[in-house]
């Protein structure tokens, strides 16, 4: 006699009893580890059809009759069964529907940029080019030309005395050898790097004596006024720079430091650093630049602070597991774990190496998914 509640079994029916409890154990202990946790389910539905199976065969602690007994096995029997089709509908359900959201990318080599916005004010070698006279400014070159120490750039024509006398004509020499430009601004020969106001000063507006060089316009000018400067395009420059919220420590030593400007980088050495209210201050040299860094004084950029190679993959293409980090190759239809080391991160993408990566290897980017599909 078994206690009240307990599942009891007649001495008829202990093999029965050591069959059915032997049979539900094996068929859980199988499930557990086809499936780890998500079988959790199962053991309500173990508790479930024993506690089904022990009030249909007890009635009042007392052994059931045995047409009761025989009734019980058969609704158990169409209740396991349709609780395990039940069952594995589900878990086959969750396990394709997982399997059909994992996504996969190609394993490449890249680098990756920790960009910081800046701005810069631009030191230059440029002598400015008065008007000779009074008139109307004529170039006789383009703006951007080339020219050498006495060519002449430029002709100033004066009215004549009396109306209908012809003007006389006044040529403007270079005074050097460089680039001819039309932006003077004021500022020329006044900066100079490390100026502590050098901000504050580049903030004069462009002389109005700018104009085209094709020669389509004509300006009046005084005689004095500035009119045009020759740049030593063939010299280094200087850029003061200030980025907002600094630049690490590491990438505001003395060095090369790399300028984005339009997806277009140039090289520049630091020969000062030091900060700001809020940011860091930066005495650059640049020697290679191209042609818009004679055109303007202050220039919006963005500088490298950072480079890592490797194998750049989104973040969260990345999975822990036993204590560190991974990626999952796909082999066929298997992803596999591997551990790999991450090098660094920028904007949710990182670099990462490890030696079971190999460029052209695929690699699952929504982990995740991988619980439902089975892993």
């Amino acid at each position: 006699m078994g206690n009240r509640g307990e599942l009891y079994f007649p001495k008829r029916y202990k093999k029965s009893q050591y069959f059915f409890e032997n049979t539900l154990f094996w068929v859980f202990f199988s499930q557990e580890i086809a499936y780890g946790r998500r079988i959790s389910l199962v053991n309500y539905y173990i508790q479930g059809v024993v506690f089904f199976m022990g009030r249909a065969l007890t009635e009042n602690g007392r052994p059931a009759k045995k047409g009761r007994l025989t009734t019980a096995i058969r609704k158990f029997v169409l209740f396991a069964a349709g609780m395990s089709i039940l069952y594995l509908v589900a878990v086959q359900g969750l396990h394709w529907a997982g399997f059909k959201m994992i996504e996969t990318s190609t394993l490449g080599r890249g680098e990756l940029k920790k960009m910081y916005p800046a701005g810069g004010i631009i030191i230059r070698d440029e002598t400015v080019i008065t008007a000779p006279a009074d008139g109307e400014l004529v170039m006789l070159v383009e703006e951007g030309d080339r020219v050498r120490a006495g060519d002449s750039v430029a002709e100033i024509k004066t009215a004549g005395a009396d109306p209908g006398v012809p003007g006389l004509s006044a040529l403007v020499s270079a005074t050097r050898t460089g680039v001819v430009s039309l932006g003077v601004d004021g500022l020329e020969g006044l900066l100079k790097p490390g100026q502590a106001d050098i901000f504050d000063a580049a903030r004069l507006p462009e002389s109005p004596t700018r104009m085209k060089g094709d020669g389509s316009r004509q300006l009046k000018c005084t005689k004095g006024q500035p009119v045009l400067k020759i740049i030593d395009n063939l010299s280094p420059l200087m850029i003061c720079v200030r980025v907002p919220g600094g630049l690490p420590p590491e990438a505001s030593k003395k060095g090369d430091v790399f300028i984005v400007r339009e997806g277009r980088e140039t090289s520049g050495r630091i020969v000062e650093a030091g900060s700001y209210d809020g940011g860091t201050q930066l005495v650059l040299e640049v020697s290679n630049y191209s042609e818009e860094y004679l055109s303007v004084r202050n220039m919006s950029m963005e500088l490298v602070g950072e480079r890592v190679n490797g194998f750049i993959v989104p973040s969260d293409a990345l999975a822990v597991k036993d204590g560190g980090q991974g990626l999952y190759l796909m082999d066929r239809d298997e992803a596999q774990w591997v551990p790999v080391k991450v090098d660094g991160a920028v904007d949710g993408s990182s670099a990462v190496s490890g030696a079971d990566l190999t460029p052209g290897g695929r690699y699952v980017i929504n982990p995740r998914w991988l619980i439902f599909a089975g892993d």
